[in-house]
């Protein structure tokens, strides 16, 4: 009994612990809408939210919504205007598929011939100023728009970065899932068949107990994959620049 009871009171700790990281996150939705933190209760409920599922044929263009890409892209314009360069569209058109990432694997198609501004030394391949323009204001001015230039190719490359990232953790995350819930099925019959022989006397009740602590850390691992998978889900809508819908 002494076992047991010290599994119940490192359950009931660590549920101490969940239950101040809940109360943190409602203060957190109330201010996210405008409210005092104590305003906002969300009542206990199992977690059966379902992950929305991004549908193929979602274009890149979406991520320029993002503030960070709209930001860079104007900065990049202004520098553009100051030094009166024309240069064609930069943002690179590619599409979402169904095995989730971009299609013709982007970040590596970034770096062909037809989009020589993502590759290394791309400035090599803008023609920016004839060779008679030497004035150190032309040199300084030609030094912000390159400034602007790298910036913005980090910036949208980085957020292809984001979104391919988080396609890959919610595709791993599909997987651990239907693991996790095998382990609980799993642990949830050896506690019946432990329990069924400890009622026959025929093992000690330890053995209940190691079943039921081994059956909470395979929920508590359920959790943590469904919590993580949700969480990645929210990243993706945030790195595409609110989500798949035009």
């Amino acid at each position: 009994m002494v076992t047991a009871q010290a599994q119940v009171d490192s359950a009931r700790a660590a549920l101490a612990g969940v239950e101040q990281a809940r109360a943190m996150y409602e203060h957190a939705i109330a201010v996210l809408s405008g409210d005092v933190p104590a305003a906002v209760t969300i009542p206990p409920s199992p977690l059966t939210g379902t992950v929305p599922v991004v549908p193929a044929g979602v274009p890149s263009e979406l991520l320029e919504r993002r503030p960070d890409i709209a930001a860079a892209e104007h900065t990049m314009h202004a520098q553009n205007e100051a030094i009166g360069v024309a240069v064609a569209a930069l943002y690179p058109t590619l599409t979402l598929t169904a095995d989730g990432g971009f299609t013709g694997n982007a970040l590596n198609n970034l770096f062909n011939v037809a989009h020589r501004f993502w590759s290394l030394g791309a400035n090599s391949g803008l023609t920016i100023f004839d060779s008679g323009a030497q004035g150190a204001a032309v040199d300084a001015a030609r030094a912000q728009y390159d400034y602007a230039v790298a910036t913005y190719r980090e910036t949208v490359l980085t957020a292809f970065q984001g979104v391919e990232d988080q396609l890959a953790a919610l595709h791993a995350l599909q997987n651990a899932i239907a693991l996790d819930d095998l382990a609980v099925r799993d642990a949830q019959k050896a506690l019946a068949v432990t329990l069924n022989q400890y009622k026959a006397g025929t093992v000690a009740y330890t053995s209940v107990v190691t079943e039921q602590d081994a059956l909470l850390s395979a929920q508590q691992a359920q959790l943590s994959t469904q919590t993580s998978r949700l969480e990645a889900s929210v990243t993706l809508v945030e790195d595409l620049g609110g989500g798949w819908q035009k």
